[in-house]
């Protein structure tokens, strides 16, 4: 029965009121009276999260942010606590979630962190000053993080994904019972048989041919059986790179080339073409206000695919990577896309710049997505080398709370830009050519650079002497 309710709330079929959210309450007692209890304000703001009203889903999206709700709220929707701790919410998700099936947690990006302080934390047992105090600090509060996550995960699985040497300074430079708790590390090895790159391959490019319906001659195509027999002892990153550069090679030739050797799929160079003309023509034919309005328009693949086209104008050298992402898949995602630079020559040290568009006028759906884009970005003024950018068209909302929220995303490095007219007609301009991908698309962004032309990519600090 409780499920079935679900589906009419999910269905914004239900209204989300106290009393409506107090009958789902009765039947999750059933299953168990002391945990329905202990986690019923978990449960409150998750289906008020699911609510049709903005005020509504952002009391939800609030309290489980660990922000405090006002009292107006608390009493309006039956809530025990305006506000937890992170890891009773946490515990109180990990229940819930368990009802159904277990869950894993995954943790990564904890590199740059550990790497960063661990230069700072010195190599003595003796603490020599407030420096070395603070970067210990630091690596000592993130395994006592995963040590409470472990704690309060219940029917979960957590699985921590970092380099060797990054488990190893945790180990060395936090408390051993933090993580004592974990199962010794295991390793990535190179592919060892060509049939286990063969269905990575496989499983990569399946999905692709079937939203196309197309029917390749064999699941690798282009890539033929005997070119996976060069694909031995290297990694899946690697492997997938090549597949990529043979991807380049096909589009500059203009022909779908299949390949029988991975050590010959070099890209080719693109020939020169001017593409100027047909993106002042996509320049000239962007509606502006469709991108001005709510962050509907910047939320879905907008921001995402910007930076994509960021990605290909950048030339970087053999030893620094340069890769995009974000939670595109989440209804409200905390970030609208994530620059990595990963310096593989400095233990894959990392520099990150995210960015979200917010332009809500209510306050309370303001200071919630602000709070979710810094825990997202892990912004710290200590952490100098992650980066949050706000983008904002409107005034800032007033009030005392958004106010507080403000300045400590500010102290904490974090910057609001505006998107003008201009740089819009610029980015949607230049999404439209990276969805058409014409010839010579790669020479032309490296040549011309055409976001450095834009104040926001500037302001950000990603152009000149970046």
């Amino acid at each position: 029965r409780m499920s079935g309710y679900i589906d009419l709330l999910m269905e914004k079929r239900i209204a989300i009121s106290k009393d409506n959210i107090d009958r789902f309450l009765e039947h999750l007692a059933k299953v168990s009276t002391p945990m329905t209890l202990e986690h019923q304000d978990v449960f409150r703001a998750f289906l008020l999260l699911n609510g049709n009203a903005l005020e509504v889903a952002s009391v939800g999206y609030s309290w489980l942010q660990g922000m405090e709700i006002d009292q107006a709220a608390k009493e309006e929707y039956g809530f025990v606590a305006t506000s937890k701790k992170p890891s009773e919410i946490v515990r109180g998700l990990a229940w819930i979630m368990g009802l159904t099936a277990p869950t894993m947690i995954a943790v990564d990006q904890i590199d740059a962190i550990v790497s960063a302080y661990n230069l700072q934390a010195g190599v003595s047992e003796e603490v020599e000053n407030d420096k070395e105090r603070r970067a210990r600090a630091i690596i000592e509060g993130l395994a006592v993080g995963l040590m409470e996550l472990h704690d309060v995960k219940g029917r979960a699985q957590v699985v921590v994904a970092c380099i060797e040497g990054t488990w190893s300074i945790i180990k060395d430079k936090s408390v051993k019972s933090a993580t004592e708790r974990f199962h010794e590390p295991t390793f990535l090895k190179p592919i060892p048989r060509k049939e286990i790159s063969q269905v990575i391959v496989g499983n990569r490019l399946t999905p692709a041919y079937q939203s196309q319906g197309y029917t390749p001659p064999y699941p690798t195509w282009p890539f033929r059986e005997e070119a996976f027999v060069g694909a031995i002892s290297v990694n899946p990153r690697q492997l997938l790179m090549r597949c990529e550069e043979h991807r380049k090679h096909c589009l500059a030739s203009g022909e779908a080339i299949e390949l029988a050797s991975f050590a010959k799929a070099v890209e080719a160079p693109q020939q020169a073409v001017d593409l100027t003309p047909m993106f002042e023509q996509a320049r000239a034919e962007v509606n502006v206000a469709e991108f001005l309005g709510d962050e509907s328009s910047f939320c879905c693949n907008f921001l995402f695919d910007v930076l994509r086209v960021y990605v290909r104008q950048t030339s970087l050298p053999d030893d620094v990577d340069l890769i995009v992402d974000g939670d595109l898949n989440q209804s409200k995602p905390p970030l609208h896309g994530r620059l990595r630079f990963i310096h593989h020559n400095e233990n894959d040290r990392e520099e990150h710049f995210s960015f979200r568009f917010i332009n809500h006028e209510n306050a309370t759906a303001f200071q919630t997505r602000l709070k979710a884009a810094m825990t997202a970005s892990g912004i710290d003024k200590e952490l100098t080398f992650r980066h949050l950018f706000i983008l904002r068209n409107a005034p800032l909302p007033t009030g005392k709370n958004t106010e507080k929220w403000i300045a400590e995303f500010e102290a904490a490095g974090g910057k609001f830009l505006g998107a003008d007219e201009e740089d819009v007609r610029t980015m949607a301009a230049l999404q439209k050519m990276l969805q058409q991908d014409p010839n010579g698309f790669d020479s032309w962004l490296r040549t011309n650079r055409p976001l450095c032309a834009t104040s926001l990519f500037r302001e950000a600090g990603l152009c000149e002497g970046a």
